[in-house]
């Protein structure tokens, strides 16, 4: 068993490099990608997980990775078995995913884009790699027409099939779109989710809905990846935190462009930088990025990603860096204010809470 490693939560120790990935396949990209032009991705996306999951053991990197649940169904039937009664109802029809289960496949072998056990299997069996949940259905947290009850159903729906996966208790999540709702956090507590993945302190990242994002905050943000509009985002490490602990991202990492690939040194030397602050300060730096972006310009996207974790693992030669899953940030922290995060145990969700109507 590996053990977590410690840091200085005052700045005198070294800092902390976090990873999360946020898995979806097509779940996380129907309401706003067409399925015949997200086909094409396919293969290539799938593929960039055991690519991924190599580098990350050939550098010992530490990483999240925040499961969509409905990606763990064993098949069609299981999947609908385990649709929550409440469901969100969205303002804009399109967002919802039960709109699309009919016409999913049987199972992963024939619908690689809905289903992704194998792979996930691969990920939990991956040293170092935590499997978090991205909730069960990509859920909207933010959006009109949704409500704390089907919330709560849906985070159900992912702790059991988590659990009936992977044997194994579910502490930390991504919100989809990181549409933090704070309102939420009982439920979270109440459910055994002890960490989740804020936003940067910047206001071109607060959490807001989809259709409020405006062109201003977009171009701004995609500034933000190449030179420094929102500063370093380096964060403390604080010793002690509430449940649900926040560990903030930093940066996303975004994938190579062709087109803007004079600029790619910029983006590049961003998150060094970043990493040689949190090195020198004992802060945190968090980058967070989708497998699903490696999909095209594989090559370039791996030898950049190569370049940030051989500049990581200088740093933690020298002793300066530990590289963190987002679990392990939480297990760093000495004594959890408040009352502990309580674990999930049994077989809390009766087959009557969930129903087979994807209609």
């Amino acid at each position: 068993m590996t053990r977590t490693p410690t840091i200085d939560a005052h700045g005198s120790g070294p800092g902390a490099f976090v990873v999360s990935l946020d898995f979806e396949l097509y779940w996380g990209a129907r309401d706003h990608v067409a399925y015949p032009d997200w086909i094409e991705r396919l293969e290539q996306a799938r593929s960039a997980v055991p690519k991924l999951l190599n580098m990350f053991r050939e550098f010992e990197i530490h990483a999240t990775w925040a499961v969509v649940g409905m990606l763990l169904s064993a098949d069609r039937q299981d999947l609908f078995g385990r649709i929550p009664r409440n469901r969100p109802r969205y303002g804009r029809s399109h967002l919802s995913p039960y709109r699309h289960v009919g016409v999913i496949g049987r199972e992963e072998i024939d619908d690689g884009a809905h289903y992704a056990r194998t792979l996930v299997d691969l990920i939990a069996r991956t040293p170092n790699q935590e499997v978090a949940s991205h909730t069960f259905s990509h859920y909207y947290c933010l959006e009109a027409g949704q409500s704390s009850c089907a919330f709560e159903e849906d985070l159900r729906a992912a702790v059991a099939v988590h659990r009936q996966f992977l044997d194994a208790s579910l502490r930390t999540l991504v919100f989809p779109r990181n549409q933090v709702n704070r309102d939420y956090f009982d439920i979270l507590r109440q459910l055994g989710i002890c960490v989740y993945r804020g936003t940067p302190d910047s206001w071109l990242y607060r959490p807001t809905r989809r259709v409020r994002y405006d062109l201003i905050r977009r171009g701004l943000r995609f500034l933000d990846c190449y030179v420094p509009v929102s500063g370093g985002n380096v964060f403390d490490l604080p010793a002690v935190q509430p449940c649900p602990m926040d560990v903030q991202a930093s940066s996303f990492l975004r994938p190579y462009s062709r087109k803007l690939k004079f600029f790619e040194p910029l983006k590049l030397r961003r998150i060094r930088r970043s990493l040689d602050r949190a090195a020198a300060t004992g802060a945190m730096y968090h980058l967070w990025w989708h497998p699903e972006n490696f999909w095209t310009n594989v090559d370039e996207n791996f030898v950049m990603l190569k370049r940030i974790l051989e500049h990581a693992a200088r740093l933690r030669s020298r002793g300066r860096l530990v590289s963190l899953n987002m679990g392990e940030v939480f297990d760093r922290s000495s004594a959890p204010l408040g009352a502990p995060c309580e674990r999930v145990h049994g077989n809390s969700l009766a087959g009557s809470e969930l129903i087979a109507d994807a209609n």
